[in-house]
């Protein structure tokens, strides 16, 4: 006979099932976030950070000016009325006035050409009479932009038909007419170098009947080496005891290097250093061009040309002028 084992009852009851799918799902809630994932914007979306209150601070601004703008015009406007009608109101005020015809004076003719130098503050005298006259590229034009197309040009032609080449050649010819008969004349022409336009101390009359023979043969070119045109009339001329200088600037060039050494600005004819002539170079080349003369009781007057970008020269012409007894004279456009 088979032997049955004895059944016995079961430690796990239903209670503890329960109890353990219950903490199953408890941890699940702990272990898992459930919380709402954010949204990942697409990579080619930009989101706009920009700052646009000074954009809207100037619109507000520009629409405030417009405003203001609207104001003004109405009170231009009102203005221009009342300027009308007060001109209106003056011809009708005129009209009534009874016409009546006033005794006019015929002012005399005008002629530049028989003012004599006295008149003009130039005094010309002299036994021997040295006239200078700058034949430099500028003496062309007076605008710096004139003379530059003018040196653009290689037949010369716009330089030598310059207006102010055609006055600087007047008053050339001005000097000499009104100047002592008994006088006797030189005229001598100076740029990079300098030579003589006429012979050598010819009396008034004939140095007039060649004059506009020889200046139409210059074209004016170059720079302006006063330096050398002063050494030249030292070392060819004697016995002036009057000098005319025609120009319209400060020196450019100078005829030797070593008294401008000290000058940093003025890089003329020194190796290694700019060509360009500053002011400052310009004031030093003058300065040592006029210690030429120093020795000499010649007296030196001026007639200076415009030009512009060349404020100094006035000032100084003046003072060389003042201390050889001369004068500085600014002619007028329509003189002589």
């Amino acid at each position: 006979m088979i032997r049955r084992r004895p059944q016995t009852a079961g430690s796990l009851a239903f209670i503890d099932v329960m109890a353990c799918g219950l903490g199953a799902v408890l941890l699940l809630f702990v272990l898992l976030d459930f919380s709402p994932q954010p949204e990942i914007a697409p990579r080619d979306t930009v989101t706009d950070i920009t700052d646009n209150s000074k954009f809207d601070m100037l619109t507000a601004e520009n629409k405030s000016l417009e405003l203001s703008l609207r104001d003004l015009s109405a009170e231009a406007s009102e203005l221009r009325a009342e300027i009308a009608a007060n001109i209106i109101s003056s011809i009708e005020t005129k009209s009534k006035i009874p016409n009546v015809p006033l005794p006019i004076e015929t002012p005399p003719a005008a002629n530049v050409q028989a003012y004599n130098g006295d008149l003009l503050g130039l005094q010309i005298k002299g036994s021997r009479i040295l006239i200078l006259l700058d034949t430099s590229a500028s003496m062309s034009e007076e605008r710096l932009i004139d003379v530059l197309v003018g040196v653009a040009d290689e037949s010369g032609n716009l330089r030598s038909n310059g207006p102010k080449w055609a006055r600087a050649k007047r008053i050339a010819e001005w000097i000499i007419s009104n100047g002592p008969d008994s006088s006797e004349y030189v005229l001598a022409t100076y740029s990079d170098t300098t030579q003589l336009a006429t012979g050598n101390w010819l009396p008034k009359a004939e140095i007039l009947s060649e004059l506009d023979i020889a200046l139409a043969k210059i074209v004016p070119d170059g720079s302006t080496n006063l330096e050398a045109a002063l050494e030249f009339t030292i070392q060819n001329l004697n016995g002036f005891d009057s000098v005319f200088v025609i120009t319209d600037g400060l020196p450019t060039k100078a005829n030797g290097r070593t008294r401008l050494l000290n000058t940093t600005s003025c890089g003329v004819g020194i190796p290694g250093r700019s060509n360009n002539v500053t002011g400052e170079c310009r004031v030093a080349l003058f300065n040592s061009s006029i210690k030429v003369f120093e020795s000499l009781s010649s007296v030196v007057n001026i007639v200076l040309l415009p030009l512009e970008g060349d404020p100094l020269a006035a000032q100084l012409y003046w003072s060389w002028a003042a201390s050889k007894r001369g004068r500085l004279f600014s002619p007028e456009v329509n003189w002589p």
